[in-house]
């Protein structure tokens, strides 16, 4: 069944929707889940709500809510309970660490301080994660991790690794005026200009092909 959602508007925002917190029995535990319905009782279509990669959160029960007043009886599960109860995955902290490494290689790529602030974000993700490193039959690295904190350790260590230079590249700044992106050049010649090719390079050389026809 596919449902189409209208957002609220201001009159239908005020309307209250029920909701609850679920424990769910499985074969692994207690599952938590999050069930909102309309209210005045009676029976309802029900909508089974997964989540995507991030998992339960906020946007997701507003969502939840959003179909409840449309008339449904809709559930959330949780399905990382093995690891945690929702919300599974701290957004805020993904983005904190996401704006201090670039920051950490802004400053690199300038040849500028690494900014305290920054330094301390990565280390601290770096330093709650406990992931393993394992060595495949094909002689590569692979990561065990077991939850969010350990993936975001695993991509704290590997900025460190970047920005103290432990790695053959550099960093520099994308010659797009429009885009600044800080990015690490791992070409032969260190001389790579742009991010990424398919975007703001080839933007630039469409850019400049326009100006080279209109001054002819």
């Amino acid at each position: 069944m596919i449902v189409y959602v209208r957002r609220h508007t201001d009159e239908t925002r005020s309307i209250a929707i029920p909701a609850t917190t679920l424990s769910i029995p499985t074969p692994d535990g207690q599952s938590d889940a999050f069930a909102a319905f309309p209210g005045g009782g009676g029976t309802h279509p029900g909508v089974l709500l997964y989540p995507d990669a991030f998992g339960p959160r906020p946007v997701l029960w507003d969502m939840a809510r959003e179909l409840a007043g449309h008339g449904y009886y809709v559930l959330v599960p949780n399905v990382f309970h093995r690891h945690r109860p929702a919300p599974v995955f701290d957004l805020d902290l993904a983005r904190e660490l996401r704006e201090a490494i670039h920051a950490a290689a802004t400053a690199t790529a300038l040849q500028d301080a690494l900014p305290a602030s920054a330094v301390q974000v990565i280390n601290e993700c770096s330093a709650r994660g406990q992931a393993t490193a394992l060595l495949t039959p094909e002689s590569e690295r692979r990561w065990r991790v077991s939850g969010v904190e350990d993936a975001l350790g695993v991509i704290a260590a590997d900025a460190i690794s970047l920005v103290a230079g432990e790695r053959d590249g550099k960093f520099a700044l994308c010659a797009s005026p429009t885009c600044r992106a800080a990015f690490f050049d791992a070409s032969q010649s260190r001389t790579r200009r742009w991010c990424d090719m398919n975007t703001c390079g080839n933007r630039q050389k469409k850019a400049r092909f326009n100006a080279n026809r209109k001054s002819r």
